[in-house]
């Protein structure tokens, strides 16, 4: 038998030898409850602020509730829009390298120049202007017979046929008739994925896709030769808009 000395009571007792961690230092199971339950305050790592933490986890607690935690998990970024300062998860910012701080600024961003379908400032000196294009629109849409060049789509009342360029405008600054087509809307957004091709340079893919999808040979052929014709115009840069 050893003599002891309770940890909490700081009672006298005797104990046999263990290899228990507790039963050497406490006379009772209540005592070792008691030493347990009385907690130490600690600082916590995200807000600075202390808190009560029970011995057992002094090791392993250093937040001082859950939203402490979660913030831990975030970092600092700036929106690209705005300037405003706002927390992103390492898991999100490592995605992407802009960062907004709402869907507005982001919507707003997109605008213009930095939008990744921008095709250039318009040009005052060949761009017609709306009440010219409106008549243009709606002359090519009676010359197609309000039908789709490449489905055979027919335009109601509700949905209307969109009048495309087939050489692209940022490359022309044109509006002439030669060089303009009726499509519906999910032909002109099939039409605008592949422009990438021709303003890179590359014609023939162009040209090649064009065909694919069904788009009239004899139009896209007198298109060709349209542009042809014309001065060649370098697409502005993003920075230039």
């Amino acid at each position: 038998m050893l003599a002891r000395t309770c940890r909490h009571c700081h009672r006298s007792f005797q104990r046999k030898r263990s290899s228990g961690s507790d039963s050497g230092f406490f006379c009772s199971r209540q005592c070792a409850g008691l030493r347990r339950r009385n907690k130490t305050t600690k600082a916590c790592k995200s807000c600075k602020k202390q808190f009560s933490v029970y011995p057992c986890n002094f090791a392993v607690s250093s937040f001082c509730s859950y939203a402490c935690r979660w913030q831990s998990y975030k970092r600092d970024c700036i929106c690209k829009h705005c300037g405003k300062s706002f927390k992103r998860t390492h898991a999100d910012a490592a995605r992407t390298k802009s960062f907004f701080c709402s869907r507005e600024c982001f919507y707003k961003f997109q605008r213009g120049a930095n939008s990744h379908l921008w095709r250039g400032s318009h040009n005052p000196k060949t761009r017609v202007t709306t009440i010219e294009w409106k008549a243009l629109v709606r002359k090519i849409r009676a010359r197609d017979s309000h039908i789709c060049q490449v489905c055979g789509w027919k335009e109601t009342k509700s949905k209307k046929l969109c009048v495309d360029h087939i050489i692209p405008y940022r490359l022309v600054y044109r509006d002439d008739e030669v060089n303009l087509l009726c499509l519906c809307l999910p032909c002109h957004m099939k039409k605008t994925h592949i422009e990438r091709k021709i303003i890179d340079g590359d014609l023939l893919g162009f040209m090649a896709d064009m065909n694919q999808l069904g788009y009239p040979h004899e139009k896209i052929m007198a298109a060709r030769m349209y542009w042809n014709e014309l001065p060649r115009v370098s697409p502005p840069n993003k920075e230039e808009g």
